[in-house]
């Protein structure tokens, strides 16, 4: 791996080599000039990936290693999926997935109190409550009394919000074609197995506890996990 120095000369190269490009020395006009030159313009560079990635030799530090990884590239793939995210919600009145996913949840319920919804979109209710009042000001969404108890609101889509769903859809469609990569339907369908695996257990954990501290829930995965 680059000692710390080799960075730091290696950004200073980059530097320059944005000044001679570009008029607007801005620290944001180089974020997104070392963006595109990094990932669009080229590859990055093998070496370092395989570095990234390769297994330790020592038998006691693969496991260790093996967890780490795992986290490294899960932690890229929802960065890219945040991108993804972005790029197809940009031109609604919604700003991320937990909109669209606060609409789907009251679409397929027709009508929700508020204070189920936060528990069924699993987020945390100041999250949920400051994302409803911003839909509920846009026009996505109405707040009602409830007839049966008049302490409780009930959330529900108003034309736009239904409006706002349908290209919304055809949009996350879009993503989730991309999230794959290049996988063959083979894979896919393979990836899907796996991915189903992991929310069974993650639902499991969250539904018995869902105020448990990490350590608690590390526990329980040791409890759960199955022998190798």
């Amino acid at each position: 791996m680059k000692k710390e120095s080799e960075y730091i000369i290696e950004l200073i190269q980059k530097w320059q080599a944005f000044s001679r490009e570009e008029a607007d020395w801005s620290l944001a006009s180089f974020a997104r000039w070392h963006y595109r030159k990094t990932w669009l313009d080229k590859e990055p560079p093998k070496h370092e990936m395989e570095e990234l990635y390769a297994s330790p030799e020592r038998e006691d530090e693969q496991e260790a290693h093996l967890h780490w990884a795992i986290g490294v590239v899960w932690g890229r793939l929802s960065r890219f999926s945040d991108i993804l995210e972005k790029k197809a919600f940009q031109e609604l009145p919604i700003r991320s997935f937990e909109d669209y996913t606060i609409l789907k949840s009251i679409e397929y319920a027709k009508a929700l109190p508020k204070s189920e919804l936060a528990q069924l979109a699993m987020l945390e209710p100041s999250t949920c409550f400051e994302i409803l009042k911003r839909l509920i000001h846009g026009g996505l969404l109405s707040e009602n009394i409830s007839p049966e108890d008049r302490r409780i609101r009930i959330v529900s889509l108003t034309g736009k919000g239904k409006q706002v769903i349908e290209e919304a859809d055809m949009r996350a469609f879009q993503v989730a074609l991309l999230l794959p990569g290049d996988f063959n339907q083979s894979e896919r369908k393979e990836l899907l197995t796996i991915f189903q695996k992991m929310d069974a257990f993650h639902t499991r954990l969250h539904e018995e506890n869902p105020d448990a501290s990490l350590k608690e829930m590390i526990r329980t995965w040791q409890e759960l996990k199955p022998e190798d």
